[in-house]
């Protein structure tokens, strides 16, 4: 076998990255949309929206690097590692991870309950994303995946990513929440303009009530 080079490993690696921190884009917003105190003047389809397409993409994205079979491990944890474990006499990295340590990582994504989660996300967006013409309205309640696994799933893939960049890289991967939407400003905003609107096409209505009994 060729040798399986670290620039080969930081390009994989990488797009992991990035596939996480799509997700975890969409994830955060799907939490600002639940802690929020919706009122009267909330912009219920824009809300409506949101929800789905943040759910969407994020079951789309966790998919895409926790479904385990042969036909979809192109920047996959489980290519990644089974890669790593296959080619591990030709890593050019070798002497920066063990073999040890590699197959703990496996271990860790296909534990029982990384197991247990992962059927049902891919069944999830087999379900309602497979067809999006399909779409209903009350999709949420069809959702068998909690708030609390998919952090899991995200947690999870956070400090493996952190650990295997600093052992071959010698890197540090950052992860901040501030660098992602606002959107709990932007659900304010459109309130205050909602209601502003409806105070202005009130007073408007006011207005012309007043001028027509003056007449």
């Amino acid at each position: 076998m060729s040798i399986y080079r670290k620039t080969k490993f930081d390009e994989e690696i990488n797009q992991i990255w990035l596939i996480y921190t799509n997700s975890f884009e969409y994830y955060n917003c799907l939490k600002q949309i639940r802690k929020y105190e919706k009122t009267r003047f909330s912009d219920s389809r824009f809300l409506s929206f949101i929800t789905y397409t943040s759910w969407y993409i994020l079951i789309i994205e966790l998919c895409k690097v926790y479904q385990n079979d042969n036909n979809n491990q192109h920047f996959n944890i489980y290519g990644l590692l089974n890669r790593l474990v296959n080619n591990y006499k030709n890593l050019e990295f070798r002497s920066m991870i063990s073999l040890s340590d590699i197959r703990k990582y496996s271990d860790d994504f296909n534990s029982p309950k990384i197991i247990d989660i992962r059927k049902r996300l891919v069944e999830l967006r087999d379900k309602f994303y497979a067809h999006i013409d399909r779409q209903d309205q009350n999709f949420e309640r069809e959702i068998s995946l909690t708030y609390d696994e998919i952090e899991y799933l995200l947690k999870t893939l956070q400090n493996f990513i952190i650990e295997i960049k600093q052992k071959v890289s010698n890197g540090h991967a950052e992860f901040s929440e501030d660098i992602f939407v606002d959107l709990t400003s932007v659900l304010k905003a459109t309130e205050y303009y909602n209601k502003k609107n409806l105070e202005e096409y009130m007073q408007r209505l006011d207005d012309e009530s007043k001028r027509f009994k003056s007449e």
